[in-house]
């Protein structure tokens, strides 16, 4: 029996120990005239994170991770969270839609608002 514990508790502390132990990654998105700062532009994560994202907007519109399939509508000034598992390495795009009413059509941004990198472990 004794045997039998401590091995589990080898185990434990193994596995506690790993490098590739998930974590929780805390970020901010704060959007500005449909921007962030240049400090904000690439979130870099490792597979299996628990990412906390608060996101916030100075305008009505909605801001995706397609790879992942999430969204947030958001309104002025009223943060939002957004919390998911970095289940897939790679390079992936947040994208920002500002509410129709708000802009002309033209200038609809299409491109990447920021990036997420997730590292495999």
């Amino acid at each position: 029996m004794k045997s039998l514990i401590a091995k589990l508790v080898v185990v434990c502390f193994a596995l506690l120990a790993h490098p590739s132990f998930a974590k929780e990654v805390n970020a901010s998105l704060d959007l500005s005239k449909g921007s962030v700062s240049k400090n904000q532009k690439l979130i870099q994560v490792k597979k299996d994170d628990f990412i906390v994202l608060k996101v916030s907007s100075d305008m009505p519109g909605e801001f995706h991770l397609h790879a992942y399939q999430l969204a947030l509508k958001l309104l002025p000034n009223d943060p939002q969270i957004l919390r998911f598992k970095a289940y897939a390495a790679g390079r992936f795009q947040f994208e920002w839609h500002p509410a129709a009413d708000t802009v002309p059509i033209t200038t609809h941004r299409h491109g990447p608002l920021a990036s997420l990198e997730v590292f495999p472990n």
